[in-house]
């Protein structure tokens, strides 16, 4: 029972007829629905009707926007308020091209191409609630070993053997490119703690300078490697073949052998 004398149940509105009730007292007043003015005490309706007058307020002004006098859903706790069906599916088409993706890359994406913005907490709720494809969990990821002894790769396998075992053993070079970070590379050594106490700082991952390494060789050894700060793309990698041809020329020119 509130302090009007009226009961009522906790998170639950007040019932469509004091709705009705609450309105029509107001149009009596002078309410003017297009403009939302009541030159009367909400408070004083309240008190006629054993509710407080911020409830008459909300009741009124709920009326006046939709022309109807239903108590306003709000949307259910945990669920997005401003994505549909187009963020939805941008969603989860994110998440499928790159299953590891965070909330936070997903979130600038739908930025870049919706006027939907919303938190990193709604993103999740989505993503574990809303997919059209059925909810998602964050687990562990797992490398489909079995695929790798299909027919078609056993076949393919066995086709790639039996060319190799065509060719002249020093005449094959492998390629590889690798990433890898250095460690205590431009990280922070010092930092502040109490006196007497030790200084700790605990991090989940620890970010370091990232360098890639291109690296050709073969049954003779290194032939040529070279190293970029930061990650590759396709401009480097064609680079560093006419860097490697320009190596294996002059080795042909010295060694008259086959590059």
């Amino acid at each position: 029972m509130n302090a009007y004398g009226s009961i009522f149940h906790p998170g639950k509105s007040i019932g469509k007829d004091m709705r009705s009730l609450i309105i029509d007292d107001i149009l009596s007043r002078g309410g003017d629905v297009s403009t939302e003015y009541y030159p009367g005490s909400f408070k004083a309706i309240g008190s006629k009707c054993k509710v407080s007058g911020v409830t008459v307020s909300k009741v009124w002004k709920t009326f006046c926007q939709t022309g109807e006098n239903l108590p306003r859903h709000s949307a259910a706790r945990g669920q997005p308020k401003r994505l549909e069906e187009p963020e939805l599916d941008l969603v989860q088409l994110l998440i499928k091209c790159r299953p590891l993706r965070i909330y936070k890359d997903i979130k600038e994406n739908i930025e870049a191409h919706s006027t939907a913005i919303d938190s990193i907490s709604t993103i999740g709720c989505a993503v574990r609630e809303r997919l059209l494809e059925g909810k998602m969990t964050w687990k562990k990821m797992m490398r489909p070993a079995g695929e790798k002894f299909t027919t078609d790769n056993i076949a393919y396998c066995q086709s790639y053997v039996n060319f190799m075992g065509t060719l002249v053993p020093f005449c094959i070079k492998f390629f590889d490119e690798a990433g890898f970070k250095l460690p205590d590379c431009a990280n922070p050594k010092y930092g502040h703690s109490v006196v007497g106490q030790p200084c700790i700082e605990i991090m989940r991952n620890t970010q370091m300078a990232n360098v890639t390494l291109n690296l050709l060789y073969g049954l003779n050894g290194v032939m040529y490697a070279n190293t970029l700060n930061g990650a590759s793309n396709t401009l480097e990698f064609l680079n560093f073949f006419h860097e490697a041809s320009l190596m294996g020329t002059l080795s042909l020119n010295m060694e008259t052998s086959e590059w």
